[in-house]
């Protein structure tokens, strides 16, 4: 269901804690949200004009709201492209929450709902971003209280209550409205007064975050820094990483690829790439840097600023270890490339009959690969991939795959081992001006 173009109005308080929504979204899937407004969205003294339970796979975008709210829970969540004023999101729920360049205008980016257990079981991804902070008290990504009972146990609300993992690029926090403050911190977990009834299984297990901008009102007292958690480092066994790292590509647009670098699957590009890292306040960072396995540089200590270009073709991994020096919160950054140059690369895939991807061995009966060949330009006309079948005692049967067109990059060939004896393979690209053989990529050990 959309629902788009739509004008919303927040009621305010008819007394203390009581007043009624304009939009009740309950119990759907797909649902759809655009270009909605709502009035006087930074009023404090008005109700949250969305209140919602049980929704999934739910989309806000471009919608100017005073809160995007989950009561009784939403299963994967994306607000794109939206402004959110003083109730910001006031959210429970499971799966992922993806924010993308939307604004907040409060004095925490996220509440967790106290009512519910405060609890996100899933992954939060928050990118290019801003908090714009409207408060008295220390800036809150995440806010939360966790409940307990009149005999101090935690409450049980009868399922199990988490702290989402936290991925965050590029995230601006703008001061310069805060007058009560005299220092600065973005906090991810601020409940001091329950810390040690918290279960340690709680905790994400991941906290990722890079690149955080602060815009700052004059006068305080300390530097800002980012502070994971206000938690004991005892009891705490995740990945926590606090970097300031951004690659670009060096093309006509310099187009900014981190987001793309900051996954498992390496980012693939024709161009040189250059990446910048910054210190943290009181974070130490260290940095390896590998190129086809080969290490570069290890366990080098960032001070200041470095700036650094890659222009060699070869498989980049750069990973940065972070260590919080006064909360003891540790873990690493990972960001792979493949810059690409004029000899091809083959990166071949293995399938048995069912679909299933193989790397242990090539299966009896039926079988496919599939070979992405990567360059910087067109491949050569003529060129085709073999495929080199050895069986356990090393004897080698090459099974043609066939032509590829010029400027082709994948294709897909099944083939069938018949007495089930082949035991492993190589992938080969042949063609003019690819000798000698362009290069030997193995799909099976």
């Amino acid at each position: 269901m959309d629902v788009h173009d739509l004008t919303l109005f927040a009621r305010k308080y008819k007394n203390s804690g009581r007043s009624t929504y304009d939009l009740v979204p309950n119990s759907s899937v797909d649902m759809r949200f655009s270009s909605i407004r709502s009035n006087d969205i930074l009023n404090g003294h008005r109700w949250g004009v969305i209140g919602s339970s049980y929704l999934k796979d739910a989309v806000y975008e471009d919608c100017e709201l005073n809160r995007i709210d989950s009561h009784q829970g939403v299963y994967n969540l994306t607000v794109r492209d939206c402004t959110v004023g003083y109730h910001a999101l006031t959210l429970t729920g499971q799966g992922t929450l993806d924010i993308i360049r939307t604004t907040i205008i409060s004095d925490a980016f996220m509440t967790l709902r106290y009512d519910y257990g405060s609890t996100w079981n899933g992954d939060v991804y928050i990118l290019d971003s801003t908090l714009r902070y409207r408060g008295q008290w220390a800036q809150k990504i995440f806010n939360y209280q966790f409940s307990l009972d009149p005999d101090g146990s935690p409450h049980d609300y009868g399922y199990e209550c988490r702290m989402p993992n936290i991925y965050i690029d590029d995230l601006t926090v703008d001061n310069r409205e805060n007058t009560e403050r005299t220092s600065l911190g973005v906090v991810f977990n601020w409940d001091t007064s329950t810390l040690d009834k918290i279960p340690a299984s709680y905790w994400p297990r991941v906290m990722q975050v890079n690149s955080v901008h602060f815009i700052n009102n004059e006068g305080l007292s300390a530097a800002p820094r980012v502070q994971l958690i206000d938690h004991p480092a005892d009891g705490l066994d995740g990945n926590y990483a606090v970097t300031d790292v951004r690659f670009h590509l060096d093309s006509a647009d310099g187009e900014d690829v981190t987001r793309e670098l900051w996954s498992e699957t390496p980012y693939q590009t024709a161009h040189a790439v250059t990446v910048t890292a910054a210190e943290q306040p009181s974070t130490e960072n260290r940095l390896t840097l590998t190129r086809d396995g080969t290490a570069l540089y290890t366990d080098r200590l960032l001070e200041g600023t470095v700036e650094e270009t890659w222009t060699d073709p070869g498989l980049y991994r750069l990973t940065v270890r972070s260590a919080d020096t006064r909360k003891g919160a540790a873990g690493e950054s990972v960001w792979t490339v493949r810059i690409l140059g004029t000899r091809p690369v083959v990166l071949p895939t293995l399938y048995d009959a069912d679909g299933e991807a193989v790397s242990t061995e090539i299966p009896e009966g039926p079988f496919s690969v599939r070979a992405e060949v990567l360059c910087a330009g067109p491949l050569p006309e003529g060129s085709q991939l073999v495929l080199a079948v050895y069986d356990a005692d090393g004897a080698m049967g090459e099974i043609c795959l066939g032509p590829l067109e010029t400027g082709e990059t994948a294709a897909t060939f099944a083939v069938e081992n018949t007495d089930g004896t082949a035991a492993s393979g190589k992938v080969f690209l042949l063609g003019p001006g690819l000798e000698p053989l362009s290069p030997a990529a193995p799909i099976a050990p």
